[in-house]
């Protein structure tokens, strides 16, 4: 990435002034957001009081959890998308997750348990990405619609629903908790292809 110009990613095409508000369900009430372009000078504050090198920042942003970590249930905050052909789906990303049991097993059959950490193995799985707080998922909502077509909407489920929804289907969920850095769509789907995260 080039570090010269790092926040040329938070630029976003003028809008007409009749589109600078979307509604997007929270928890059955509308909730408005504003579109990128009035973010932008918060956005670009924030770089001030962050470190240079932002794909640091977006690895740190998120945790892939393929478990519930809190021992009673909470609120959180996923999106749905639906395109222009009416298809309502909730907003997943491809995550590379590192297969090690996968390695293990393939030195211990070759009968060279040394071998296992010469080896590499990973497999992309869908990642439920679940917010802490709704106004950071309707912040991410309003940036996702201004790279992709279709609208987009926020949504409050119960974590152990959604982790049991996710355990089955054999998703992860991408958690992003409270933090001053919110990274948009295209870092943190960039991110997940690249293998970054903990389970």
């Amino acid at each position: 990435m080039d570090l010269e110009e790092p926040w040329s990613i938070w630029t976003q095409p003028e809008q007409d002034e009749s589109t600078n508000w979307n509604e997007c369900g929270l928890a059955g009430a509308a909730c408005v957001v504003a579109d990128p372009d009035p973010l932008l000078e918060e956005l670009a504050q924030l770089q001030h009081r962050h470190p240079a090198n932002v794909t640091e920042l977006v690895k740190g942003s998120y945790q892939i959890l393929s478990g519930s970590p809190w021992l009673l249930p909470r609120p959180l905050y996923v999106l749905t998308h639906q395109t222009a052909m009416g298809q309502a789906t909730m907003y997943c990303l491809q995550a590379r997750m590192p297969g090690e049991e996968v390695t293990d097993e393939l030195s211990r059959v070759l009968g060279r348990p040394s071998l296992s950490s010469a080896l590499s193995f990973a497999r992309m799985k869908d990642g439920v990405v679940a917010f802490d707080r709704a106004e950071d998922a309707a912040r991410y909502a309003t940036c996702l619609e201004a790279e992709l077509p279709g609208e987009t909407e926020v949504m409050e489920v119960d974590s152990r629903q959604l982790f049991l929804l996710t355990g089955p289907a054999d998703a992860v969920v991408v958690y992003l908790p409270w933090a001053e850095f919110m990274p948009m769509p295209h870092q943190l789907a960039a991110a997940l292809r690249e293998g970054d995260g903990a389970l």
